[in-house]
């Protein structure tokens, strides 16, 4: 589960942030090694096909939650990153363990703890590492994006991207029902510059 809800609310007077009012603010000073690459990816529809979403849409959560029980053991088909996750991996085993902090993955997916359980055979069946896991329950992602500071954020919910784009440099992922996407995924980064500071 992820530390970051404990983290911001418990900020400082002085690194104040106002998650009641759905604004986040950049830390005072990065928890992170200098010089990290940080990249992170939303789950259903990102890393994974939108098999899930699917179902979400036409059933609701609860259609959901049980389609993912039935199918725990069954893993999820590949997204539009996944290879790309692949190939981030490969470049971790080459720097070797004393580099391996250069840089760092991260998935930030608005599962709850509820259904994590095909999520993880998933990620086993495909030997991906992902070294940070947030499973924010349907929360916004902003916070938690911010807390983490990545190089780039990938999600195919537009309105993920536009909450987070302000703070963090962002691509949106179009694939999938939920954008219509019959065709090839298509990735479009933002083009707004991450807001250094909030007032």
């Amino acid at each position: 589960m992820s530390r970051y809800i404990v983290d911001y609310r418990e900020t400082s007077d002085n690194n104040k942030t106002t998650l009641d009012n759905n604004v986040p603010v950049s830390p005072q000073s990065s928890p992170w090694p200098e010089g990290q690459l940080r990249i992170v990816f939303d789950g259903d529809g990102v890393l994974f096909s939108d098999e899930a979403e699917i179902v979400y849409q036409r059933g609701g959560l609860d259609a959901f939650r049980e389609n993912e029980q039935n199918k725990k053991d069954i893993p999820l088909p590949k997204g539009p990153m996944h290879m790309f996750a692949m190939k981030l991996q490969e470049i971790q085993e080459e720097l070797g363990k004393d580099n391996r902090a250069i840089l760092r993955t991260f998935l930030v997916t608005a599962r709850d703890h509820v259904v994590t359980k095909r999520l993880f055979r998933t990620l086993t069946e495909w030997k991906l590492k992902i070294d940070e896991k947030h499973f924010v329950g349907g929360l916004d992602k902003t916070p938690f994006l911010c807390a983490i500071d990545p190089a780039i954020f990938f999600d195919d919910s537009i309105e993920h991207i536009e909450r987070a784009r302000p703070y963090v440099p962002t691509a949106y992922v179009i694939y999938g029902a939920k954008n219509n996407a019959a065709a090839a995924p298509q990735i479009l980064p933002n083009v707004a510059q991450p807001t250094e500071e909030v007032d």
